[in-house]
């Protein structure tokens, strides 16, 4: 018996506008219906277009939502909050943007059919966020990796930077052809791009431990914390300062 193929989405971008922009690009590519829209991570660029894949949008089947399994509450927590963010980033581009929450839950991991392939989606510890989940396609050896891999943007920590240290080592291993990072171009040697990412996050956390050490203080360490990888990266300034902000508090109490 033949299995029917059908279409996955990962990741739908920051808005309803967006997301609608995305389904419209499937659509030029492929008649076949979305059954599933996953979700690497809870932050609203790659969860807040979701509302374009109900089934009120589509006039089709409601595919089915997936996410980590902490994603759900983790949304709800987080939804006045970006809600009002995007309202101020984004103005009349956010109207109409809701929060669509997983109605599958990813605990370890779970394997899709799409007919033609399979999608092995695996949930992650703490790492980027506590909501982490990468999806790797079995007839192309592709993962996508949310932002789990940042590449030639500097990473972003939200979580725990030595899960994320750790978790970047597994998937190295993981025998990916290609992989689709959550912000940056498509690697074909995702292997030496992990190995820049976790430079610059043990680079970062061995300045922020030293600095800690010698009584340096948070706002002092934002200057100095990863220099040496400044001109490795894309938006460092920015993404730097906010990566100390967040691990200089956690790390004092190592």
């Amino acid at each position: 018996m033949l299995s029917v193929a059908r279409v996955a989405v990962i990741d739908t971008g920051g808005s309803l506008k967006v997301g609608q922009h995305l389904r419209q690009a499937i659509a030029k590519v492929t008649s076949l219906p979305v059954l599933y829209v996953i979700n690497t991570h809870v932050h609203p660029d790659h969860t807040y277009g979701n509302a374009a894949f109900l089934a009120s949008q589509l006039n089709e089947v409601e595919p089915e939502f997936i996410g980590h399994e902490k994603l759900s509450t983790t949304m709800e927590l987080r939804q006045e909050q970006y809600a009002k963010l995007n309202a101020k980033l984004l103005g009349e581009d956010a109207l109409g943007t809701i929060l669509v929450k997983p109605s599958i839950a990813v605990k370890s991991s779970l394997t899709l059919d799409l007919g033609d392939r399979s999608l092995v989606l695996t949930a992650h510890p703490v790492a980027h966020t506590h909501t982490d989940l990468t999806v790797m396609d079995s007839q192309t050896q592709t993962l996508f990796s949310g932002d789990l891999l940042f590449i030639e943007r500097t990473p972003v920590v939200e979580g725990d930077v030595k899960g994320l240290i750790a978790e970047l080592d597994k998937l190295k291993l993981s025998g990916a052809l290609q992989v689709v990072p959550g912000h940056g171009p498509v690697s074909q040697d995702g292997v030496l791009d992990m190995k820049k990412a976790q430079t610059y996050l043990q680079v970062l956390l061995n300045d922020i431990r030293a600095s800690i050490k010698q009584g340096v203080s948070m706002e002092a360490t934002m200057n100095t914390a990863a220099a040496t990888e400044k001109d490795k990266w894309l938006l460092f300034d920015v993404a730097n300062r906010r990566n100390v902000n967040t691990l200089y508090p956690a790390l004092e109490w190592e």
